[in-house]
């Protein structure tokens, strides 16, 4: 399996602000609320959404408290006319409890699955991410906002993980 390193957003830049409400726990998501820890934004479609959960089982052993570290799950739903984002949102939920119900019982899943519909792109955009439904695209974020790196591929669970100890 190959990894692009090529970077949606350059290395040591600025991570763009955004600020999205979580589907299934309602909570919102922002650059701010992940402030002083690390950030990992993974930009994926329907297609590709098993990169989330690889790169979830190779991150949680070594960062397995929920405040060591925040993965997000991006999905650009632009091409989702509004007249259908209530159906949208049925199948973002059913995701969401596919999630939690991977968890151990006792943590709190909002606390740990953050998927973000991106109803008009625009932090799809931010993040100069292109056709994350056909290869999804990862970029890791410092605790001091600053992109480390950012990757996109089948299996960039390693390449993540030796940024964030880097």
């Amino acid at each position: 399996m190959t990894v692009d390193r090529t970077p949606a957003i350059e290395p040591g830049s600025r991570a763009p602000y955004f600020s999205m409400v979580a589907a299934g726990s309602g909570r919102r998501v922002s650059l701010r609320s992940c402030s002083g820890r690390p950030l990992v934004v993974i930009f994926h479609g329907r297609e590709n959404a098993e990169v989330v959960r690889r790169v979830n089982h190779e991150l949680r052993p070594h960062f397995p408290e929920p405040t060591a570290l925040t993965v997000a799950s991006v999905i650009d739903l632009s091409f989702v006319p509004p007249f259908y984002w209530a159906v949208a949102n049925l199948e973002l939920d059913r995701a969401y409890r596919q999630a939690a119900s991977e968890l151990p019982p006792e943590v709190n899943p909002k606390d740990y699955v953050s998927i973000l519909p991106d109803w008009t792109g625009s932090t799809t955009k931010k993040f100069r991410v292109r056709e994350a439904g056909r290869r999804a695209v990862v970029v890791v974020v410092g605790a001091d906002s600053r992109v480390i790196g950012s990757y996109a591929g089948e299996d960039p669970a390693g390449d993540v993980l030796d940024a964030l100890q880097g």
